[in-house]
């Protein structure tokens, strides 16, 4: 089987790489576009932390994806899916409704 996976690296023009290399890669492109949780089951870890440590690794180029969606969110001022929406602020009347613990 080494033998097989050696001459496709080969072929392919790769270098330095080992079959827990493509482990490692799936790992990280389920986390980056799924999710971690979903990562971790597809490689059967039963904690998530797992999967972080070992498999989970950032993408080239996701920082420079996020820094220009918040930023196009800053110029669109839409504040309405906000961490505090549905929440009522501390100067505003309570709804009476609050989950009592």
């Amino acid at each position: 089987m080494k033998y097989r996976f050696d001459r496709a690296v080969e072929r392919a023009g790769l270098t330095d790489l080992i079959p827990h290399d493509l482990r490692a890669t799936h790992g990280s492109w389920v986390a980056d576009s799924h999710g971690v949780l979903v990562a971790a089951r597809r490689l059967g870890h039963s904690n998530a932390s797992v999967t972080t440590r070992h498999y989970a690794r950032a993408v080239d180029g996701r920082d420079a994806e996020v820094a220009a969606f918040l930023d196009r969110a800053r110029k669109a001022k839409d504040h309405s899916g906000g961490a505090r929406n549905g929440h009522a602020r501390e100067s505003e009347p309570s709804s009476g409704r609050e989950k009592r613990l």
